[in-house]
């Protein structure tokens, strides 16, 4: 059975987006939208074809629920909501945001490209994404 998965890099003023291909083997960064838009977003992106939505869950070093994630749990409450059939896994995202950081360096992209807010968002997305495909 085919279908894509969508991961999210959660954030207070932005959102990165990642979607796998139909066959669950490869993410690649969608988007980055302001974080208040998520629900019309996913209005947009979600179809019969998703297969779930993969979301980063804020740890600290000792592996305990951060501050942050009771923002998590919150978005993922309005998310079941108004996809109340909609498979959500949550996945570690600890340093994810540096290994995007170093991913985009490393991927030659120009100081300009480099400083768009957005792309380490979705990047870190992506990353999110790639390790519970890797993991299934």
């Amino acid at each position: 059975m085919t279908g894509f998965y969508l991961g999210l890099d959660l954030g207070d003023v932005r959102t990165g987006i990642a979607k796998s291909d139909p066959l669950g083997i490869l993410a690649t960064p969608l988007k980055t939208i302001p974080a208040g838009t998520l629900l019309d977003e996913l209005k947009q992106l979600v179809s019969s074809d998703c297969k779930g939505l993969v979301i980063g869950m804020p740890f600290n070093l000792k592996g305990q629920a951060e501050q942050k994630a009771k923002f998590v749990e919150t978005v993922i409450t309005s998310i079941r909501g108004e996809f109340p059939d909609l498979p959500i896994v949550t996945l570690d995202e600890r340093f994810t945001s540096r290994i995007a950081q170093q991913q985009i360096l490393a991927s030659g992209r120009g100081k300009k490209a480099r400083q768009e807010k957005g792309l380490v968002d979705r990047q870190a997305a992506a990353i999110i994404l790639q390790d519970y495909l890797n993991s299934k």
